[in-house]
């Protein structure tokens, strides 16, 4: 399990409202085509042909598409002095948004989990939504960014509302029990993991 720090950039500098609405985060670095399934060297072979000036696309990607895993944490920052703390699914690519100024086509799904104010975040996870790139990894180990209480909907302080609709809810809970027929065991794991806590908390 590990935590991210990601800016809202995008087309005019900000898409914050649009990552909040439609549960997805995008890094931009458009024109670089799908990278599910794609290996390192292909990976960086198409950066360096399309950003031959720009070696942190490299970096950027890799750590979005690679080093990001379904499970993990994200911290958006947008304006003002509030994050938004979301668990991360898988990555996806829409090729609709290739050509947008700042595109948007490598994306991951969010469920977006609390608004969190700045000013109650550890010093250390401060730093990490200071850093100016669009996408960075908290280094500490996970339990280090204290942010337990902000998991899930039952542990939040009242001040931070949850930002999931009823709706929202049922579709995220439908997605868990497909997760439960999966092939891979640890998503299976994580999805069933994620269904007990729900229930626990009083929402099943």
């Amino acid at each position: 399990m590990r935590l991210f720090g990601v800016k809202a950039i995008g087309e005019g500098g900000e898409r914050l409202s649009e990552f909040l609405k439609e549960h997805y985060i995008s890094i931009g670095w458009p024109e670089v085509g799908d990278l599910e399934g794609v290996s390192l060297e292909e990976l960086n072979a198409r950066c360096s042909a399309v950003y031959p000036v720009h070696p942190e696309a490299q970096e950027q990607l890799h750590t979005f598409v690679y080093t990001m895993q379904d499970g993990d944490y994200v911290l958006l920052h947008g304006h003002g002095h509030e994050a938004y703390l979301g668990d991360v699914g898988d990555y996806f690519y829409v090729e609709d948004t290739e050509k947008e100024a700042e595109g948007a086509c490598h994306r991951r799904g969010v469920t977006w989990l609390h608004r969190i104010p700045v000013a109650e975040l550890s010093p250390a996870v401060q730093l990490l939504l200071q850093d100016p790139r669009p996408i960075v990894r908290f280094e500490a180990p996970f339990e280090k960014a204290q942010l337990e209480r902000w998991l899930t909907p039952a542990g939040a302080p009242d001040s931070t509302a949850p930002l999931v609709d009823g709706e929202t809810i049922a579709e995220a809970i439908r997605v868990l029990k497909e997760a439960l027929r999966s092939d891979d065991p640890e998503r299976r794991e994580r999805a069933a993991a994620a269904l007990l806590q729900y229930a626990k908390g009083g929402g099943a």
